[in-house]
């Protein structure tokens, strides 16, 4: 399984944490389309841990990375 350089949930904490010092905690967030940032949509989900839902996405082709399920977590 591949390694990529994403975010880890302790680097978004950090970032998080950082946003809300700033005054920013009640802003709603967008994420990227994609790794080039040529697009961005409303963040609708917290965090899914589930490996069988993790597994789902994985078997019907909806997590475009090469990823084991034990070792990513999903959001948005």
């Amino acid at each position: 399984m591949a390694t990529f350089a994403g975010l880890t949930v302790n680097a978004l904490l950090k970032e998080c944490e950082r946003m809300v010092k700033n005054g920013d905690g009640n802003k709603v967030v967008l994420i990227s389309n994609d790794e080039e940032g040529n697009g961005f949509h409303t963040l609708f989900y917290g965090f899914n841990e589930t490996e069988d839902d993790i597994n789902y996405y994985i078997e019907n082709g909806l997590i475009y990375e090469n990823v084991d399920s034990d070792k990513i977590v999903l959001l948005g």
